[in-house]
C-alpha cells in the first residue's frame, strides 16, 4: 500500500500496529534515500513528533547532502536531556565540516569536547570517534561484553567458559570500510555476519567456516552512515554491535 503525502487517515491506520509501523517507516526511509524524494518520509517523522524521529530525519537529510534542511532540523530538535545536548553539539561540528569542505579545521576546544564524548558512553560516542579519526588521525576500537542470558546456549549442553566469559571485538570502529570481527574462542559452527542499515535492510551478508576466531569483512560498497553488525554462530546469536562507517 503506497503512502500518499497529506493523507493523515492513512498514516493513522498504518501506525496502529507497532511492528507494522517500523516496517513501513524503514521502507519509506529507504525509498527517500534511493529517490531523493523526502516528502513522505518527513511527513512520517512529523507524525511521530519524537526526538528520535527528528534525529532520524536529520540523518536522512545529511545522507542526501541537504545541509540546509539538516541544519533546520538540528536547530528544531528539543534539548530535553544531556544526550540530546551532546547529539546536537557533535552534529553541529559534523555539519560545519560538511558545509565548509576541505578547508574545515577542528579547533582545540572542539577537539577537547569530541575527545570527552569519544571517551564517554553516550549514543554520540561513535560519531565523535569518527570525527576525531578523520580530522585528527586518532584510532579507536570498541569491545563488547555479551549480555547475560543472551548467549543462546542450548539446553543440555555444557557451557564453554571461554565464550561465556570472553568478549567479541569489532575493529576499527569507526571504520573507513574494512572491519575485523574477533570472537573470544574458535567458532564451533558456521559464522554468519550481517550488516544491517538503520532502516532495517540487510545490506551485506558474509558466511565463514568454523574453526577460526578472526573474520575480515569489507563495507566499502556501502555509503557512510551507522550500521548494525549482527554476528551469528550456527543457530546462536553472538551479538549485535553498532558500527560507524565514515570516510
Amino acid at each position: 500500500m503506497a503512502l500518499i503525502p497529506g493523507d493523515e487517515d492513512l498514516l493513522t491506520s498504518l501506525y496502529q500496529n507497532g511492528n507494522e509501523k517500523d516496517c513501513i517507516k524503514s521502507g519509506i526511509i529507504r525509498q527517500a534515500l534511493l529517490t531523493g524524494n523526502t516528502q513522505t518520509a518527513i511527513q512520517v517523522f512529523n507524525y511521530e513528533g519524537t526526538t528520535t524521529a527528528m534525529q532520524q530525519q536529520f540523518g536522512m537529510q545529511l545522507q542526501l547532502n541537504d545541509y540546509v534542511g539538516a541544519a533546520a532540523t538540528l536547530q528544531a530538535i528539543p534539548l530535553a536531556s544531556a544526550e540530546d545536548v551532546v547529539f546536537a553539539q557533535v552534529q553541529s561540528i559534523n555539519l560545519d565540516r560538511l558545509t565548509t569542505g576541505p578547508s574545515f579545521e577542528l579547533n582545540a576546544q572542539r577537539e577537547a569536547f569530541l575527545t570527552g564524548v569519544a571517551e564517554g558512553n553516550t549514543s554520540s560516542r561513535e560519531y565523535a570517534m569518527a570525527l576525531l579519526s578523520m580530522l585528527k588521525g586518532k584510532e579507536f576500537y570498541l569491545e563488547h561484553t555479551p549480555v547475560a542470558g543472551m548467549t543462546g546456549q542450548k539446553e543440555g549442553t555444557a557451557p564453554n567458559p571461554a565464550k561465556e566469559m570472553g568478549r567479541y571485538m569489532l575493529k576499527p570502529n569507526p571504520t573507513t570500510g574494512r572491519l575485523t570481527v574477533t570472537l573470544p574462542a574458535e567458532a564451533e559452527a558456521t559464522v554468519s555476519i550481517s550488516v544491517v542499515s538503520l532502516s532495517g535492510a540487510v545490506e551485506q551478508s558474509f558466511h565463514f567456516m568454523e574453526g577460526a576466531t578472526t573474520y575480515d569483512i569489507n563495507l566499502q560498497g556501502l555509503p557512510n552512515g551507522i550500521y548494525f553488525v549482527r554476528i551469528i554462530e550456527g543457530a546462536k546469536m553472538v551479538g549485535t554491535e553498532k558500527v560507524l562507517l565514515h570516510r
